[in-house]
Parts: structure tokens; C-alpha cells; sequence
């Protein structure tokens, strides 16, 4: 039977010969109240004729109404399917207690083929029969991973603005912050190392890496491999006319942007990318209050911590040939999309300037702005508040980026008067309108002494002795231009730090150590599937009073599949596999479940290395009971007196050692069948046999002369059977290998084929003559020959004889007859023998005769009859 099983070919059938799957029929030829499975749903409308619904695989059985179309079903009563519903609907024998395995018989077929080398392991007899699939329970476990699943690793900040790796992955509320924690894949751009982290669990989906313990808040050191990240007030963010613009700060020369992403590589866009600091605030990472001075408070952005940016490196270039580094900044790789700001204004200053010459006059208007005291300078500037309050405030905070920053940064734009011819050293245009791309520079100076300070607005901010200030043409005699600057109340980050560094899409893992044991790319048992019912196997031992109890284990080996889709062989599971899953019985110990599988958070499971589907075989728990060593008295007043042989039948230990001699071969044997018939002979003179319901074997066994040694064998256990009195085995094959008496030709010293499991029975009566067996090969040929002897239940010696021999059939079985009835009823299961090495016996009569000769030799004769236990 085992051949029907392909796995992995022939999915469609449950990896089962797709010959032997099940015969077929058309729909039209569906008969009521038989139960098929839907193979092709057609033109028909199962639904009419009892199907739940029209789908592949469905099972039902047919009601009366006729049946049309062109699908085509399965017969479920035939073929290996046949058997296997056979399993479940009890047809074969009744499970001794409810059947809870899976009803689907696509699954059930599936695994059973896949794990056909546990049935073979742990069947009955030489080869596979159905019975073998009823008696052994068969659950499939599946396996998950301990690790959690990644999305993306992302460079961040951590709460001392270091670079540090931050996981975001499926949630994971059984971390917590100095677990330690493993990667199943090291991170792409870092030195690959994917064990030995402490984890910093941010939120129940984004973690943090650290090398040392501490993690988060008491000095761990981050893992930081590959990663860059900018520190101080140097970086500023400020609205443009789409998006927005980080803006690096100069050095303490004013010559030269600070650019921290000079050592990235912009043709991949991922490698620009950085994320605001996310340890301070998940909401809002920018500061709201100023640093070093100011009272204002407004900096609003959508740049959320964590969320990563993507760079377009920039340059700030006035035609005077000055350059600044700056990002532009979008939310996606394809820099299509931006992030948006709120601007805000730290103050307004505002003058009208007059011409009141005969000529127009070019006026440089945002060059030493006084603002030394009062709310408006000496040259005549009004101040409107913003988020400074004061003009004080603002001189402060200009005051304080020109120390960090090296700069404040301003919108300008006028109104009246004309444009120049262009820009210049001498002067440069402004525009007449907002323009959010176009950046002035505010510089702060009080060489003058306290209350003399100025600030000059310009196009180039390390070059402020030239008028690289704003001009325009104001027209002759009383012409006016009016021009207003903003203070931009530039966002900066609340660390003063950010993240240089990529995002990548990350499809490894991390695991939480348990107990010290590495998890990351092990997986455990968290879930199953039931195959067939828990069977009928009883798991028992000897507990610590030597009392039989009940209770299961799993046996130490287990079944595992492979990726090509070889059925598993057995292995031997080790201490880290075996699972603690409970096991329950019954009070008969069969079994009827299991207790809570494994779960991400511990070890139930077992530790497996890959997620296969896995089958544990189960054995009896361990004995319990040790007896106690006998001491020497004991041990020398020990003595076995053979006290079987007054036991009419064969005791538990004992039922071989009431056994006439092997070692002794008969020089010769008389066989006699003697079949009572009951007749009459009438007067026509022919015979009439009323009845003849049984045959009974006599047999007489004649030894060649032998010594006193030979003979004192025979003669003890002539008289411990007591006469006819107790049965005992006599051989009929003998120790050297020879057959004597009913052998089917097997050569001498080769073992009979041992066949097991009457699997189902014609008549389940007792006298019943016919029988359908398993267990044997493919397509064996004389699997059973005619005028065979067999073992099984009978009058005879428990012998039998074949008397319709028949090759075995695709499935292994042979339905035969034997010569006479048998004398009690056999079941599903009950196991008969092929090759049959003794029979049980009784002495033919009471009297024991034997001759000696002169030279001291014994002559034996012993008469048998071949009989039950009595």
C-alpha cells in the first residue's frame, strides 16, 4: 500500500495515485442516498441534489432529485479515499472514544502521504495496511518563528543624539527595554553582525539597538555601523515655495558651509535620507521656545519624529558667487512628494525711504539697521511684534544664531520705486512679492558698543563691507519705496541633532532571547492539524506502586518534512526540540488532546531550526517504579518451578516456556484431519450429509532413537501437562530453521512473512468462513496459496488452512476463505500469521509409552491433538 502514496506528485488527489484515488462517475450518474466528492463542478447544480454548495472537494451525499450537467464527482465509497471516510465514519471499527480529527480528506490524505514513513515505521506487520492508520493517532504540527517580522531599519538619534539603528517590525509588546535580542539577517550597510543586541523597545513596533547592556537610558552603546548623524544648532529648517529646506550652518569664518552629508553617495536616494530625532517627541521633534534668548514659540511642521526624508543636495548661490549647503527635503525616494511647514516670524521691521533730490537715486535700504534701543531704530525702522514680543527679544535671538548658526535668515520685499539694472557688489534687487525661495541673510553686529548694535540684511553673509544689500531706484522729488523685512523664526530640532543616514527595506527579523537561547531564525511549535482520531493505542506505565496508570510522552523521535518534499525519516529529537506540550488521556489512556501549544514568549514549543510541519510520535510515560534489589537470602531462596505448566493457559512472561522441545527434531510426523460429518443413506442407497461444521487435526510425532539426556527433555513435558490436562506449543519449526509440518516452502533458515490486522471482515459473527486481510504488498503475487495454513482463532491449534489462495490487490489485501469455520467471532484489527512457527497442542491420551534398548537408547512415539487453550 505504501506505493499508492506519492508525495509530492498528484496534489490534486492528496498526493495519492491518482488511479487509486477513487473511481469517478458524470453527474447524471449520481445515485440517491450514496455520498460523493464534487472533482469538477461544470454545468451541475450540486446544490439540488444535497451539496452544501457547488465546490471542488465538497462532500455530500445525493438526495432524490435527478441529477443533470456535465460535472463530475468522486465515489467516496471506493479507492484510498473510500478508506480513508471509511476511517472516519466508523465503518471499518468504532473509535473507543470520539473521533476529533479533521473531516477534510484532502488534508488528511495530504499529510498522511507526506508522513507515510511514520505510518511505515509504526505499522503492524510487514506492510502497510489500513488498520495502521486506524490504531496510531497522527497529529501534524505546525511551526512559527520567534522572531518578529522587520519592515525597515532606519538610522535615528538616540536620547544622548548618538546614531543609532532603529527596527521597525510587527508588534512585539513582549519586549522590554536590556532584553537582549538577536537579528535573523544583519542590516545592509552595517559589518553584518545579527547577535548580541540589547534592545531599547521604543513602542510596541519600533526597537533600538544597542552593544552593551543599559539599553535605553543608562549609558548602553548604541549600534551605530554605517551610520552618520549631525550634532548643535548648526542646521535650521525654514519654509520654501514647495516643501521644505534644511540649511547647514557656516563655520566660525563665515566661509564655509558645515555639509554632514559630504560623504553620501545621492545616486541612490535612500542614502540621503535621515530622520529627525524621535527619541524626545513622537509629535512634534522641533524646539518651541528659543535658545539662548527670545520668548517666541510657534515653529509648526508636519516633520514627525521617525519619519524618514529624503535629500536633494542644494546650494544657496547669489550671483555674487556664494555658496551654503541645503537639502531639499521630500517624503518619498522618488523626491516627488514634500513635507509641509508653517513659517513664522520672530519680527517685521519696516521704513519708507523719500528721494528729495531733482534726480532719481539708487538707495541700498536693508544695510545697518539700527537696533539698539526702543522699539525702532535711529534710521527711522519700525518694529512689529511676532513671536518676539520685543525688539529687545529679537536683537537676543539674531544675537544668539549668529553665535550658532552663523546667521539669521529674513524674507525681504519692497514696494515703490523701481528695480536697477541688475544685481552688483553695489546692490541687489528685491522682489515686490512674498517669494518663499528667495533666503536673505541677517547678520549681527555690536562692535559699536551696547546700544549702537545693527543688523545688516544681505545676499552674501561673510562678505558685509560690500552692499550686497538690498537697492532700488526711487524716483526724483519726493519719490518713495517702502521696504519690509521678516525675521524668520527659523525650526530647529529639539536635541539640536538629526540622523544622516539610509532607510532600507529590511526583510530579516529579531528575536528576545529566552533563558539565554538564541532565537533569532528558530522557530517553535504553535499550532495542528489532527489527522485521523486518537486510535486506539493506550499510553501506560508503572507508577511509583507499581500500579498501571495512565499518561503519554512524546517518544523522543519525530518526522519533519523536507523543502524537495521527501516524506520525513525518523530522527531523535534533542533536549531543545521537545516540546512541553501537554499530552491527555483518558482514564483508559487513549488519547484526547493536547494542552496549550507553544507561544513566541517561551520554550513549550520546543526550538526548532526551520518552520517544516513536524510529526512527534507518542509513547506511555516512563515507569516509575523501581524495584528493590533482593537481598542475598532472597536471592538464594529464588527458585522457578515452572508453576505455567499447571496453568491451562499461556501467563503474561510465560508464553513461550510451554513449548515441547526445540532443539529435539522429529525423525518423522502423521498427520490426520478427522471432519465429522453427520449423514444418512437412503434407500435409494445415496448418501445424505446433514452437516459438517469442523475438522480436527491429530498428529503423531516419531523420534529417532535418542540419549537419556534427549529424553529426559520429552519425558518432563509429557508429565507436566498432566495427561490431557494443559496445553502447551508444540514447534513446528525448529531452532536450526527446518519446517516439519505445514510449511508453505519457505527455505530453510528464512523468517515467514508475519502478516498482522484483519482489517475488515464479511461476516462479523463467530463461524464465519470469509475474510478480507491487509497488509500486504503491492500486487503481491500468491500472497495467500491454496491449502496454506494460517494462525488464527480455531479449533485446530489455532491453525487454519487457506482454501482460495489469491494474489493481493493495489491496496495490499486478499479476500479469502478458510476450509471450516472459525470457532468465536474475529475483529477489525485481530491479527493472523502467515508461516505459522508452532500450534497449540494436548496430549491425545492419558497413557505415555516409550522403549529402551540394551545400549541405553530411548525410542519415542507421542500422539497430539491440535486444540484451543483450555
Amino acid at each position: 500500500m505504501k506505493n499508492l502514496f506519492t508525495y509530492p506528485s498528484n496534489s490534486s488527489t492528496g498526493y495519492i495515485n491518482p488511479t487509486y484515488y477513487a473511481a469517478t462517475a458524470n453527474a447524471t450518474q449520481i445515485e440517491a442516498t450514496k455520498e460523493y466528492m464534487i472533482k469538477t463542478v461544470g454545468t451541475t447544480d450540486f446544490t439540488a441534489i444535497g451539496a452544501a454548495s457547488n465546490t471542488v472537494g465538497l462532500q455530500f451525499t445525493a438526495n432524490s432529485t435527478t441529477p443533470t450537467g456535465t460535472g463530475t464527482v468522486y465515489i467516496l465509497d471506493t479507492g484510498m479515499l473510500g478508506k480513508f471516510n471509511s476511517l472516519q465514519t466508523e465503518l471499518y471499527k468504532a473509535w473507543p472514544i470520539s473521533y476529533w480529527g479533521t473531516t477534510n480528506h484532502t488534508t488528511r490524505l495530504t499529510n498522511c502521504s507526506k508522513f507515510i514513513n511514520y505510518w511505515d515505521d509504526l505499522k503492524y506487520g510487514t506492510n502497510l495496511s489500513i488498520f495502521d492508520f486506524y490504531s496510531h493517532p497522527m497529529t501534524v504540527f505546525s511551526k512559527s518563528p520567534y522572531a518578529v517580522t522587520c519592515t525597515t531599519a532606519s538610522g535615528a538619534v538616540d536620547n544622548s543624539t548618538r546614531p543609532i539603528w532603529q527596527l521597525t517590525h510587527a508588534a512585539a509588546s513582549h519586549f522590554s527595554d536590556n532584553d537582549q535580542a538577536d537579528l535573523t539577517t544583519g542590516i545592509s550597510g552595517t559589518d553584518g553582525t545579527t547577535a548580541g543586541f540589547y534592545i531599547g523597545a521604543r513602542t510596541t513596533t519600533k526597537t533600538e539597538l544597542f552593544t552593551t547592556s543599559g539599553a535605553p537610558t543608562s549609558g548602553a552603546t548604541p549600534y551605530s555601523s554605517g551610520l552618520l548623524s549631525s550634532t548643535g544648532n548648526s542646521t535650521v529648517f525654514v519654509r520654501r515655495a514647495s516643501g521644505v529646506r534644511a540649511i547647514f550652518g557656516l563655520n566660525s569664518g563665515k566661509t564655509d558651509g558645515l555639509d554632514p552629508f559630504a560623504t553620501y553617495d545621492d545616486s541612490t536616494p535612500a542614502r540621503l535620507a535621515f530622520n529627525i530625532n524621535p527619541s524626545s517627541s513622537e509629535t512634534n521633534p522641533f524646539n518651541t521656545t528659543d535658545a539662548g534668548g527670545g520668548t517666541g514659540s510657534a515653529r509648526v511642521t508636519s516633520i514627525v519624529g521617525g519619519q524618514s526624508l529624503y535629500g536633494q543636495p542644494q546650494a544657496i548661490t547669489s550671483n555674487q558667487g556664494y555658496n551654503i549647503h541645503s537639502l531639499d527635503l521630500y517624503t518619498d525616494t522618488g523626491k516627488s512628494a514634500v513635507p509641509t511647514m508653517t513659517e513664522y516670524y520672530s519680527g517685521t521691521l519696516t521704513k519708507t525711504f523719500t528721494n528729495s533730490t531733482g534726480s532719481p537715486v539708487n538707495q541700498i535700504m536693508t544695510n545697518d539697521i539700527a537696533v539698539g534701543s526702543g522699539n525702532a531704530g535711529s534710521d527711522g525702522f519700525s518694529f512689529t511684534a511676532g513671536t518676539e514680543s520685543t525688539i529687545a527679544n529679537l536683537k537676543q535671538e539674531i544675537a544668539n544664531k549668529d553665535s550658532t548658526v552663523k546667521f539669521a535668515l529674513a524674507r525681504v520685499t519692497v514696494s515703490g520705486g523701481s528695480a536697477t539694472g541688475g544685481d552688483s557688489a553695489s546692490g541687489v534687487n528685491m522682489g515686490t512679492s512674498e517669494n518663499f525661495d528667495d533666503l536673505w541673510f541677517v547678520s549681527y553686529d555690536n562692535d559699536s558698543g551696547s546700544g549702537n548694535d545693527i543688523i545688516t540684511v544681505s545676499k552674501k553673509v561673510n562678505d558685509m563691507t560690500t552692499a550686497y544689500n538690498g537697492i532700488r531706484t526711487i524716483a526724483a522729488s519726493g519719490g518713495t519705496a517702502t521696504v519690509t523685512v521678516k525675521i524668520i523664526d527659523m525650526a530647529q530640532t529639539l536635541n539640536s541633532a538629526f540622523m544622516t543616514s539610509p532607510t532600507v527595506t529590511y526583510t530579516g527579523g529579531i528575536a528576545k532571547r529566552i533563558g539565554g537561547t538564541v532565537m533569532a531564525g528558530k522557530h517553535f511549535i504553535s499550532g495542528k492539524t489532527d489527522i485521523l482520531g486518537p486510535g486506539n493505542q493506550s499510553y501506560q506505565y508503572k507508577n511509583t506502586s507499581n500500579v498501571t496508570a495512565y499518561g503519554a510522552r512524546f517518544s523522543g523521535t519525530y518526522y519533519e518534512t523536507a523543502d524537495a518534499g521527501t516524506p520525513g525519516t525518523s530522527q531523535s529529537l534533542t533536549s531543545d526540540k521537545t516540546p512541553t506540550i501537554a499530552i491527555n488521556v483518558d482514564g483508559s489512556g487513549r488519547l484526547t488532546g493536547y494542552g496549550t501549544l507553544g507561544t513566541i514568549t517561551d520554550k513549550v514549543g520546543g526550538v526548532w531550526d526551520n518552520g517544516h510541519d513536524v510529526v512527534l510520535p507518542i509513547t506511555g510515560l516512563a515507569d516509575t517504579y523501581s524495584p528493590r534489589t533482593p537481598s542475598t537470602v532472597e536471592t538464594d531462596e529464588t527458585f522457578d518451578t515452572d508453576d505455567y505448566w499447571v496453568d491451562p493457559a499461556f501467563p503474561t512472561g510465560h508464553q513461550t516456556d510451554k513449548t515441547f522441545p526445540l532443539d529435539i527434531i522429529p525423525a518423522r510426523a502423521t498427520i490426520t484431519y478427522v471432519q465429522p460429518s453427520t449423514t444418512n443413506i437412503t434407500q435409494s442407497g445415496k448418501k445424505f450429509v446433514r452437516s459438517s461444521q469442523f475438522a480436527r487435526y491429530k498428529l503423531q510425532v516419531e523420534y529417532a532413537p535418542m540419549g537419556v539426556n534427549d529424553f529426559r527433555k520429552i519425558q518432563k513435558c509429557v508429565l507436566a501437562a498432566q495427561g490431557q490436562s494443559q496445553p502447551f506449543y508444540f514447534p513446528l519449526k525448529y531452532s536450526d530453521g527446518t519446517y516439519i509440518l505445514m510449511s508453505d516452502g519457505t527455505p530453510k533458515g528464512e523468517a515467514g512473512t508475519e502478516i498482522v490486522n484483519v482489517t475488515k471482515l464479511a461476516d462479523r459473527s463467530s463461524g464465519q468462513s470469509i475474510f478480507t486481510v491487509g497488509g500486504f504488498s503491492q500486487n503481491e503475487s500468491d500472497a495467500l496459496l491454496d491449502g496454506e495454513h494460517i494462525i488464527m482463532f480455531n479449533p485446530n491449534g489455532s491453525l487454519a488452512m487457506v482454501v482460495s489462495g489469491h494474489d493481493a490487490n493495489n491496496f495490499g489485501e486478499v479476500k479469502f476463505r478458510i476450509s471450516h469455520p472459525t470457532s468465536q467471532q474475529l475483529g477489525f484489527g485481530d491479527k493472523f500469521y502467515k508461516n505459522p512457527t508452532h500450534a497449540p497442542v494436548t496430549l491425545s491420551q492419558d497413557e505415555f509409552e516409550y522403549n529402551v534398548d540394551e545400549q541405553g537408547l530411548y525410542y519415542v512415539t507421542v500422539n497430539f491433538d491440535l486444540d484451543e487453550f483450555k
